[in-house]
């Protein structure tokens, strides 16, 4: 199953023409207030 999920996940990231910085997984609210932090 983690194959999968590996080599799904590729194909995805080869099928786009934007360069990852950087990923999370995370549904949490850390990035909610990201505006906010912008213009502080």
């Amino acid at each position: 199953m983690l194959l999968i999920v590996v080599v799904t996940f590729i194909d995805i990231i080869n099928s786009t023409f934007h360069e990852f910085k950087i990923l999370t997984s995370d549904n949490g609210t850390e990035f909610t207030d990201h505006e906010k932090m912008t213009f502080a």
